[in-house]
C-alpha cells in the first residue's frame, strides 16, 4: 500500500460525507450528534457496488484493492472506505452485526495520539505501518486525541475460520435478510419504536 498513500490521503482530504449518516437506528444522544461533523468518510466501495471515485483511482491502485480478501455479501459487504476522524473525535461503543467478517484498517496518516478500543484492548496507532484487523461484533470505540486528523482505509474481510460453503450460504442469507429488512423488517422495526414510546 505504501506507494499508493498519497494517492488515498488527497481522497481523505476532500471527505465530506458524514459516516455516521450511515448507521441505522442511530441514538439521538449528544455525542452521537456531535460526530456527524468530526467524522468524514468517501465510499470506494458499498454494497459490493464500485464509487465514482474508485472508478478515477489509478489502474495500479484499483488492481490492488481489487485484489484484497473482501467478504462478499452484498448489501451488507463489501465496503471500503476511507476514513478521517477529526481532532479532538470521539466514536462512541458500538458493534456490527456479525462476526462472520473481520474489518480491516489500513493507516494512512495517525499518531500516537489516536487509539481503538475493541472489546478489552485499545489498539494506539504507533506509526503508518501499524494496520489493526478485529472483529468489529465486539463493542468498539475510537478517538483522536491529537490536533491533527486521523485517516484510515477501512474495508471488510471474511473470518478466517469459515470455509468456502459457509461463506457462500452468509452470501445467500444476508441477501435475503437484506429484503426482508426492506420490507417487514421496516414495520417491526417500526412497531418496537412505536410500543416504547
Amino acid at each position: 500500500m505504501q506507494p499508493f498513500i498519497d494517492e488515498l490521503l488527497d481522497i481523505g482530504k476532500v471527505s465530506k460525507s458524514k459516516y455516521v449518516e450511515e448507521f441505522e437506528n442511530l441514538p439521538n444522544l449528544e455525542e452521537w450528534n456531535k460526530l456527524r461533523d468530526e467524522w468524514l468518510s468517501t465510499h470506494l466501495i458499498k454494497g459490493g457496488e464500485h464509487s465514482e471515485v474508485f472508478k478515477s483511482l489509478s489502474e495500479p491502485l484499483r488492481e490492488v484493492l481489487e485484489r484484497a480478501p473482501l467478504a462478499h455479501c452484498p448489501p451488507h459487504a463489501p465496503e471500503m472506505f476511507v476514513s478521517v476522524l477529526e481532532p479532538g473525535a470521539y466514536i462512541p461503543p458500538h458493534y456490527g452485526i456479525s462476526n462472520c467478517k473481520l474489518t480491516v484498517h489500513i493507516p494512512l496518516k495517525v499518531t500516537k495520539h489516536a487509539s481503538l478500543k475493541a472489546g478489552d484492548e485499545i489498539f494506539k496507532w504507533e506509526n503508518e505501518q501499524s494496520a489493526m484487523i478485529f472483529d468489529d461484533s465486539f463493542l468498539h470505540s475510537a478517538k483522536n486525541e491529537s490536533d491533527e486528523v486521523r485517516i484510515v482505509l477501512i474495508f471488510d474481510i471474511w473470518h478466517p475460520d469459515l470455509s468456502s460453503l459457509e461463506k457462500e450460504g452468509l452470501a445467500k442469507f444476508m441477501t435475503k435478510f437484506a429484503v426482508w429488512n426492506n420490507g417487514v423488517g421496516k414495520l417491526a422495526n417500526l412497531d418496537a419504536q412505536l410500543r416504547r414510546k
